[in-house]
This record gives structure tokens, sequence and C-alpha cells, in this order.
């Protein structure tokens, strides 16, 4: 008996069917006919990590986050950002990188501009000569 929530998928070519495993055709033709959606998907790792069963739960936990972080990725939500300093005693060069979500980074370069215009916006003034004989 044919499962009633798949589709059905079409005969290809020899061709076809060889060069389906490396483009993406294919595999949308089999993921749409089994009517397979990323809904599904969550939910199925939500339900594992939910398991009583630490076995099950941990490796679905780990498998949770790792699909945030290719969905956050693929959209464009992680960035690097990449700071260079160089040492002035020693003319010395070093840099540092970090990836984070970009909402992060933001906040962390305003933090950065706000203390580079604490520093640099600070005046040292000159004595005032109260004295009145001189």
């Amino acid at each position: 008996m044919k499962n009633p929530t798949q589709g059905s998928i079409q005969k290809s070519t020899a061709e076809e069917v060889i060069t389906s495993f490396y483009g993406l055709n294919g595999a949308a033709a089999a993921i749409k006919a089994s009517d397979f959606d990323v809904m599904e998907e969550i939910t199925t790792v939500i339900q594992l990590t939910r398991d009583p069963d630490p076995k099950v739960a941990l490796p679905a936990l780990r498998h949770f986050r790792i699909l945030m972080k290719e969905l956050v990725a693929a959209n464009g939500m992680i960035g690097t950002v990449t700071q260079t300093e160089t040492l002035p005693e020693s003319n010395v060069s070093r840099s540092m990188s970090s990836s984070a979500l970009l909402t992060n980074l933001r906040n962390q370069n305003d933090k950065i501009q706000d203390q580079n215009e604490k520093e640099s916006n600070h005046q040292i003034l000159e004595a005032k000569n109260n004295s009145k004989g001189s």
C-alpha cells in the first residue's frame, strides 16, 4: 500500500539519475515528492530533544544547535570582525578575529566606538594663573 503522505517521483533517464546526485534538481524533486519541509525537520528535532533518554536528547540538542547555526549563517546573520592593533613600543601589529551574530557585533562595535570617542575627546587644560601680583 502506498503511503498517502508521499507524492510520486517521475521516472528519469539514466543520465538524469546519475547527475541528480550532484545537483539540486534531484534532491529538490525527492523532497517535493515526499512533502518533506523544514517545519517537519525542526519539529522532529525538537521532539527528539525532549526524549527522556539522554542518549537521544543530547545528540538531538547538538543537532538542533547545528541547524540553528546553519540557519543564521545562510541568512547572513553571522559576521566576522577583525581588529588590528599596532604596539607603539615594539612596532609590532597583532590582529584578532571573532565571529558572532551581527547584532552582537554591532553592539560590540558601538561599545568600541564609544570607548574611542571617550579616549579621543579628552582635553588637557593649562593651569590657570590665579596670582594677581605678577
